[in-house]
């Protein structure tokens, strides 16, 4: 899709033109609780992952290695690679995945506190009930979700250590 290190700009309200079922945004504090609206942002997105606290970005080095002759290093960028990992290999929820790769690669080899957050809109489909916290990569619905016709907009988030905001 895109090379590392590339990045998409969207100027409209709304991600995609209904074909975008999920998003990832790596900013600090879009979801800030109770001072960001994520309404307009919806048009057939299932969830959207992001932070209510300030994320960190960082680097970090340690010997390793044959007698320790080596450097190895730690990126925080590691938290999409795990995720996707997590979610779409091993099979785990969109939720789980997310929160679990913030944990192990920003909160405890970065050291960082910090909140991640998923918000979605929920309700039912074709007579069932759908929450996408919840879903799966492997059986998730092929299709934009809730475009008008919903029931609410959830969120869950997490504290890991002591977040700035």
């Amino acid at each position: 899709m895109y090379n590392n290190g590339d990045r998409v700009y969207n100027t409209d309200k709304s991600f995609g033109s209904g074909s975008t079922r999920w998003v990832m945004m790596n900013s600090c504090k879009v979801f800030q609780n109770g001072l960001t609206d994520q309404q307009p942002w919806f048009d057939g997105v299932h969830s959207i992952l992001g932070f209510s606290s300030l994320s960190w970005w960082f680097k970090k080095s340690w010997r390793c290695g044959f007698l320790w002759l080596s450097t190895c290093y730690d990126y925080s960028e590691d938290a999409a690679s795990e995720f996707a990992t997590r979610w779409i290999k091993n099979g785990e929820t969109i939720w789980s995945a997310y929160k679990t790769s913030i944990k192990t690669q920003i909160y405890e080899d970065g050291g960082y506190g910090v909140e991640p957050k998923i918000v979605y809109r929920y309700g039912y489909i074709n007579g069932q009930f759908f929450d996408p916290w919840e879903e799966k990569f492997a059986t998730s619905y092929l299709g934009p979700v809730f475009r008008t016709n919903y029931s609410g907009i959830g969120s869950r988030w997490i504290t890991y250590g002591t977040p700035s905001y």
